[in-house]
């Protein structure tokens, strides 16, 4: 009874303002590239093209005329013409339209995505076509968005639309235009405000995954936490080889395997660190080594690691890696490259900025450097 009541005072405020609410809506959104804000981190729309248009090329993926799913299908031939005489590509459409259904079910509200129609130009004057989401469900859950050091280090394409973690627009709900911002932003106050709001998937915004190089070790100071560390790893490769190459990771050469002793040459750690309140934790997941013979293990494990005998003065590896006593530069953030110059603005924005704009931070510490005398 309860539950009927609510809907019924949905359904007054929206008949009041022109819009009819009912426990089940279609919604048609609009995502434009260019209104994207720089610190989600990526940008939908290019994002979302670069998954579908490989398997739109290949035939793994259909595309429709239309949201109505009743046409010929386009085929590649069709695809690339289109590209052709429009002078523009499916890959750097600069928008889409999502078709969705919002759900309201007593105090809860959700969305189920029906389908993705991509287009060129604001006025949609090139409609590529219409992809339906059912056929997309699989990599929607699991291919991961790739971010900038702005962005969060865990997304997938379905955690972001499901967050709406985008900038958008209503431009039609149930079957009738949207024309005015005062009416979306009623939708969306009822909708995700007023509601509980249930994404499909939730995420974690302030976790990033950063990846650091561990500089070389120093014959001049052999009490380092870098010499610790080198000097620890290097023996192990060495004197318990079997058991390294047994310890996962991707291998790039099969010299490592020969009975010359090798040396540790680089070594770099990426780790999934979290903003907790004015704290940071930090959970070390993988190594990379280079040798100097130049065999390469990327990615190994730091959980194969449990059962190694390493000497670093009594501390597990994890501990070691978190406790930081030796020097280092940050090399990438999440899916962004990080240059040794911009290194220490970018480390120095994880302790102290807003994890949004650490690009925005590091910009701002490049223009001071290039001003001073």
């Amino acid at each position: 009874m309860k539950q009927n009541i609510r809907l019924y005072l949905i359904f007054f405020v929206f008949f009041a303002s022109g819009q009819t609410v009912f426990a089940q809506n279609t919604v048609v959104i609009k995502v434009l590239a260019a209104n994207q804000k720089t610190d989600f981190g990526y940008n939908i729309v290019s994002e979302l093209a670069r998954l579908v248009y490989p398997k739109l090329i290949s035939g793994q993926l259909k595309l429709y005329p239309d949201a109505n799913q009743t046409q010929r299908l386009r085929s590649k031939v069709a695809i690339t013409n289109m590209e052709r005489l429009s002078g523009t590509t499916f890959e750097n459409a600069t928008g889409f339209y999502i078709y969705e259904l919002w759900n309201f079910s007593g105090k809860n509200t959700s969305c189920e995505i029906k389908g993705f129609q991509f287009f060129q130009d604001d006025t949609s004057l090139i409609n590529y076509g219409f992809i339906n989401a059912t056929d997309l469900k699989k990599e929607l859950l699991t291919t991961k968005v790739f971010t900038n050091a702005d962005g969060p280090g865990e997304l997938s394409f379905e955690q972001a639309l499901s967050n709406f973690v985008f900038n958008y627009e209503i431009i039609d709900f149930g079957g009738k235009k949207v024309r005015m911002d005062s009416k979306q932003n009623r939708i969306k106050n009822i909708f995700f405000t007023k509601n509980n709001y249930i994404p499909t998937v939730p995420f974690l915004r302030n976790q990033k995954y950063v990846t650091y190089e561990i500089y070389p070790w120093n014959p001049n100071n052999y009490t380092s936490g870098n010499n610790i560390i080198y000097l620890a790893l290097n023996a192990y490769a060495n004197d318990m080889k079997e058991d390294f190459l047994n310890s996962g990771g991707t291998y790039h050469s099969t010299d490592y395997s020969k009975n010359e002793r090798i040396s540790l040459k680089k070594l770099l750690v990426t780790e999934q660190w979290f903003k907790l309140n004015d704290s940071i934790g930090q959970v070390p997941l993988y190594l990379s080594l280079e040798f100097s013979n130049g065999s390469k293990v990327d990615n190994l494990p730091l959980s194969s690691t449990n059962d190694w005998a390493l000497d670093l003065n009594g501390e597990s590896l994890s501990d070691f890696l978190v406790n930081k006593q030796f020097g280092f530069k940050i090399t990438q953030i999440n899916n962004q490259k990080i240059t040794t110059r911009e290194a220490k603005a970018y480390y120095s924005a994880l302790q102290t900025w807003n994890w949004k704009d650490l690009n925005g931070y590091q910009e701002a510490m490049l223009k001071l450097q290039n001003l001073e005398p």
